[in-house]
């Protein structure tokens, strides 16, 4: 490789005069070592000793030092130190297989989970740039390259031991190592924000909406007393086919201005060029797609086409509903789908839902409306630093 190469696009203002990254084998700076073996299932959630699950190894760059499990002591098993390296041997996808896993752990009998095997460092190298650079594009297309399999792929650990990794000097390791560790944790810091207002808000659907066999919810805005009245929800929205907005070309590409949306979990799937068959949705005129098959929904209120057929389209019947106190009425429904069948016609529209007067549906609805906003607001910041995560990732390792 050409010494250029082993320069990163994007350096610490105090490296970039300093000389190009070495180069070396895994298998000439560490040696392997095996996971646990020889037990059966029987040996397995209790002891005097621990071992790390292949979950802790599969989700951390750096592992969950709380996240272990029981076993027996047994002086035959490799302990695990401070700065050891874990990887996966297999998984479902090539791109899953040989995902790293640094430990900071300094306790006594912890060992490796058997789906593992642990590496261990001969040279000095900062554990925070290692455990970054281990899971940068670099190393991964390596690993990706040497996953072999059919349903389920692995990897030789004698073949990831030929994988190179490219080294600074260990100064600029720490100063590497430093900068992911700190963005990592301000990531951290916004997952439990999020978590905190789902949860939140969970909690207030609860307390806000009255329970099965009630008429009065636990808790309400000062001033409203009476009790709530049954509705079917059929009689308060109708439903639309999606078909006629149905996206025809799925090359999307985010300078495109229209998204394309699926009532799931990932909502916006990406932006189209097209012109024709968009759902004009507005501030004005919101809609909430309904997934037929999964029952989950999203309140909509921009112009927007969709992935499939597999939704309805709802909005209000009449004018004399608060339309986003209907949309968390709708969430707050307790159902789990059993069968893949359609269920806004054959069961949804026929639910009863308890509803308050105009007013109070008003305040509720721009409670719940604010409280949206905020966790779309917590999303955002948080894609925003995994997005950037991701691009560092891509230009400061080689």
């Amino acid at each position: 490789m050409k010494k250029d190469k082993l320069i990163p696009k994007r350096r610490f203002k105090e490296f970039e005069n300093d000389e190009a990254w070495e180069q070396r084998k895994l298998g000439d700076i560490g040696d392997t070592f095996t996971g646990l073996s020889g037990k059966t299932k029987d040996d397995f959630g209790k002891g005097e000793a621990e071992f790390v699950t292949y979950l802790n190894v599969f989700n951390n760059a750096i592992s969950n030092t709380d996240v272990t499990e029981k076993v027996g002591l047994d002086n035959r098993q490799n302990e695990v130190k401070y700065g050891d390296i874990f990887f996966t041997t297999s998984s479902e996808t090539p791109e899953e297989v040989g995902m790293s896993s640094v430990w900071l752990g300094n306790r006594e009998n912890v060992y490796l989970n058997s789906f593992c095997f642990g590496y261990r460092l001969k040279i000095e190298m900062d554990p925070f740039y290692i455990a970054y650079s281990l899971r940068a594009n670099p190393i991964r297309e390596q690993f990706i390259l040497l996953a072999q399999g059919i349903s389920r792929y692995n990897i030789s650990k004698t073949k990831a031991m030929n994988i190179k990794i490219s080294l600074p000097k260990l100064e600029e390791q720490v100063r590497i190592g430093r900068f992911f560790k700190e963005l990592d944790n301000l990531i951290t810091l916004h997952q439990r924000k999020l978590k905190k207002l789902k949860e939140l808000k969970l909690a207030y659907l609860s307390e806000m909406f009255p329970e099965e066999g009630e008429k009065y919810p636990k808790r309400r805005f000062a001033g409203f007393t009476e009790p709530w009245e049954q509705r079917k929800l059929g009689d308060i929205l109708k439903y639309e086919q999606p078909t006629k907005y149905i996206v025809e070309n799925t090359n999307y590409d985010d300078s495109f201005p229209t998204p394309v949306l699926t009532a799931g979990q990932s909502f916006i799937l990406g932006y189209t060029s097209e012109t024709d068959g968009i759902k004009n949705a507005d501030k004005n005129n919101p809609v909430i797609i309904f997934d037929d098959f999964t029952t989950s929904s999203h309140y909509v209120d921009f112009p927007f086409k969709v992935k499939s057929s597999a939704m309805k389209l709802l909005s209000l019947r009449e004018e004399d509903y608060n339309f986003y106190f209907i949309y968390n009425a709708l969430k707050n429904i307790n159902y789990m789908p059993e069968n893949h069948e359609r269920h806004w016609i054959s069961k949804f529209a026929d639910f009863v839902v308890l509803l308050p007067k105009y007013e109070e549906q008003i305040k509720i609805g721009f409670f719940f409306k604010q409280l949206d906003n905020l966790i779309t607001l917590h999303q955002r910041k948080l894609e925003k630093l995994e997005n950037m995560k991701k691009a560092y990732l891509n230009e400061m390792f080689v």
